[in-house]
């Protein structure tokens, strides 16, 4: 919940940290501010 509205949070780890990259209302938002293809685990 941020700002009492429910929302996604993208995070990623780095170096062992996890690493949040946004704070989302919706799906479609999370594809206009992430990269998702840097997401991917190789």
């Amino acid at each position: 919940m941020l700002n009492d509205l429910p929302c996604l949070r993208v995070t990623q780890r780095i170096g062992g940290q996890r690493m949040v990259l946004a704070y989302c209302m919706d799906v479609r938002e999370v594809g206009r501010l992430v990269n998702l293809a840097e997401l991917v685990e190789t």
